[in-house]
């Protein structure tokens, strides 16, 4: 696609992008038996395929497949940016997304002051507005 403004171009992106185990966890599949490596492997050629620039992990309280993904785009022209799902004291899912330089253990640490529990399922103690505002202040 080509952009008629000056500097703009329009990529596509996969800002909701979850680890192996989802399907396991949260869609009762159990027959995802890859390693996060294999996985990240898999999706990054799918990405590159389908001309994918960015990837945002973005999995259900946890930050476990950032990592992998990073290091499996690495040299292959995807940008991946560190984030996680967070479901706020009140329900609502937010995808916390931070820039492709913010250190994992910079979104844990956030994850952590929201008073969610890692892989677990249950919402946060924090409310929407203070999600919202905590992830502002960390640069998401």
């Amino acid at each position: 696609m080509t952009s008629s403004t000056p500097g703009a171009r329009y990529v596509r992106c996969a800002l909701q992008v979850n680890g192996p185990t989802y399907t396991q966890d949260y869609q009762g599949n159990n027959a995802d038996s890859m390693s996060d490596e294999a996985y990240a492997e898999q999706l990054i050629k799918v990405a590159v395929e389908e001309q994918v620039e960015i990837l945002a992990v973005t999995d259900h309280h946890s930050t476990a497949f950032v990592r992998p993904l990073q290091q499996a785009a690495e040299g292959r022209g995807i940008t991946v940016l560190p984030g996680v799902e967070v479901t706020s004291q009140d329900g609502v899912h937010l995808l916390c997304i931070f820039d492709e330089s913010t250190p994992v253990q910079t979104v844990d640490d956030f994850f952590v002051r929201m008073g969610c529990n890692r892989g677990a399922s249950d919402p946060c103690s924090k409310s929407t507005l203070e999600v919202i505002g905590a992830a502002s202040e960390t640069g998401a």
